[in-house]
């Protein structure tokens, strides 16, 4: 009898499922605990030989536990529908699909030999790669070809919007294989089992937001529960069992919850993510920067250079063979350059950084309402905004990039210049021409000849 394989990737993705019940229980217990044993029993019905009803100090608590369990509850469950229904995961492109299409007819060949006579039960083996045909499909050499036609709109997009962009990073941009989900994820930060998934670019917004208020709402807990623990030794020897345990938690998840948010405010200011940041001493990055034809590059080139579209997968290294056809897009020239060690291309600034994953607003800032800005990937520049050491790299290579390029920060201060000195011109307008503000300006003309009278 064969023994069973444990399989660690399986039992995150499990305990993942199962750590959300368990803390929405817990959370349940506490709340009964604080608000039915303690503000209630307690403080509103106490018996006679403690103390006399204290009402104010049961309805204060009451409402602050109830804001802190609020703003903790509503934090946890956006986050774990982000962590469900948008995880950020990198489209697929053809060479998954048509791997995918290549084992089913495999599984199927097995089982059509398996209910023969005769035939070896063993699965055949993949002898032959991933190959071209002459009309620009791409299927392995021994089955049928699959058409880009057959992928979904979003893979479609992704591979159609991949190469408009002026700069990238070659490993891709911000991009981790998950192997849990086995899956890449755009800007992945870890595999959580607490909020049910993988935090990534979608979700590390409402992530920093929940750990925040459930540090706020645990300390509340541990500092409220220590305190008539205390009152309630001096009064009796005997100890309530439930505010022991809730005093515990109170203490294990406060601790925990506030480690998670000092750490993860680091990785906000300095727009890195956990993963990045095991190697953030000695990463190099490897980026593709869009070479203008209208610049002057000196010769012979400093750095290698690639130049796109390709196609969709590798071309065959035989020469002989048919190579795929080319989409139908202009070519753009890009530049290959790479950072110094530990250098980190998406650091724009602490205060940049903060607002490029907490939003724009204060509001931003505590409501798990909005997606991170960095969410958006519509700028013509690159899916992720690159700060100054981009700036370094490029200038070094001599690559000087359209206006589009600019950060959006420096085209709001040059339209502000324009706006302040607009007015100190017009004035110096009226003031030649002899009018006022307000005032109507009347063209003089000659009633003879018709023509203006120039003052």
């Amino acid at each position: 009898m064969a023994r069973a394989v444990f399989d660690p990737k399986a039992a995150n993705v499990w305990t993942a499922r199962i750590i959300p019940l368990i803390l929405v229980g817990l959370l349940a217990y506490v709340t009964w605990v604080f608000i039915g044993l303690l503000c209630v029993d307690y403080l509103l019905k106490p018996s006679a030989l403690e103390h006399g009803p204290r009402p104010g100090t049961a309805i204060a608590l009451i409402v602050i536990y109830c804001t802190l369990l609020s703003l903790t509850a509503f934090t946890y469950l956006r986050l774990l529908y982000v962590v469900s229904t948008n995880p950020g995961y990198v489209p697929r492109g053809p060479r998954w699909y048509a791997k995918k299409e290549q084992e089913k007819r495999s599984r199927l060949k097995t089982r059509k030999g398996n209910r023969e006579p005769g035939r070896s039960r063993e699965k055949p083996e993949h002898t032959t790669g991933l190959e071209y045909e002459n009309n620009g499909t791409y299927a392995y050499a021994d089955g049928p070809p699959i058409e880009e036609s057959g992928l979904p709109e979003e893979e479609r997009s992704y591979l159609r919007n991949f190469y408009t962009k002026d700069a990238f990073v070659c490993e891709g941009d911000g991009a981790h294989h998950c192997r849990e989900v086995g899956r890449c994820v755009r800007k992945m930060d870890h595999f959580c089992p607490w909020v049910g998934g993988v935090v990534s670019e979608t979700s590390f917004k409402f992530f920093v937001q929940f750990v925040f208020w459930a540090a706020i709402y645990c300390i509340f807990n541990l500092a409220v529960m220590a305190c008539f623990v205390a009152e309630s030794r001096k009064k009796s020897p005997e100890l309530n069992v439930h505010w022991i345990v809730t005093l515990a938690c109170g203490g294990l998840f406060g601790l925990f919850t506030l480690g998670m948010t000092l750490s993860s405010m680091q990785f906000v200011l300095l727009n890195t993510t956990t993963i990045e940041n095991l190697s953030r001493h000695t990463k190099v990055w490897s980026l593709a920067s869009y070479m203008p034809p209208s610049s002057v590059y000196p010769a012979p080139l400093a750095f290698n250079t690639i130049t796109y579209p390709l196609g969709y997968v590798y071309p065959n290294q035989d020469e002989s063979a048919p190579q795929p056809p080319q989409p139908q897009a202009s070519p753009k020239l890009f530049a290959i350059l790479h950072s110094k060690p530990g250098e980190n291309i998406w650091d724009l600034g602490y205060w940049r950084n903060f607002k490029s994953v907490m939003g724009e607003k204060w509001y931003d800032f505590l409501l798990p309402v909005k997606y991170s800005p960095c969410c958006r990937h519509d700028q013509g520049g690159s899916h992720f905004e690159m700060g100054p050491a981009f700036d370094r790299m490029r200038k070094v290579a001599g690559i000087h990039l359209p206006y589009d390029m600019e950060k959006p920060g420096r085209r709001r201060r040059r339209k502000r210049r324009i706006r302040r000195t607009a007015p100190s011109e017009e004035r110096a307008t009226r003031r030649s021409r002899g009018t006022k503000k307000g005032e109507k300006e009347v063209e003089l003309t000659d009633i003879e000849s018709g023509d203006p009278i120039v003052r």
